[in-house]
């Protein structure tokens, strides 16, 4: 993160990946990173860019969403239940 006066710059960069991807790694430390913001009253705004030229953001990691296809899965990354299939 930079700050330019009132202005906080948060930079998306995974620099181990060719495109940035929002993983569970990405968004504690963006929640993280917020949380720094919001207790920062000297910040007035806040521009969230991408350190990649090639793109902003790829989408979910789809690698950890496999993971998440299973109720237990979810649960042990703290994200609520998915819905249920519907019954034939």
């Amino acid at each position: 993160m930079k700050k330019n006066g009132p202005v906080a710059h948060l930079i998306l960069d995974d620099p181990d990946e060719k495109l940035n991807t929002l993983g569970a790694a990405m968004i504690a430390e963006l929640t993280g990173q917020i949380e720094v913001l919001k207790a920062d009253g000297s910040v007035r705004a806040a521009v969230i860019r991408s350190g990649k030229s090639s793109g902003f953001l790829a989408g979910a990691n789809l690698n950890e969403l496999q993971g998440l296809s299973n109720s237990r899965g979810r649960r042990q990354r703290g994200l609520p239940r998915g819905p249920r299939p519907a019954r034939p």
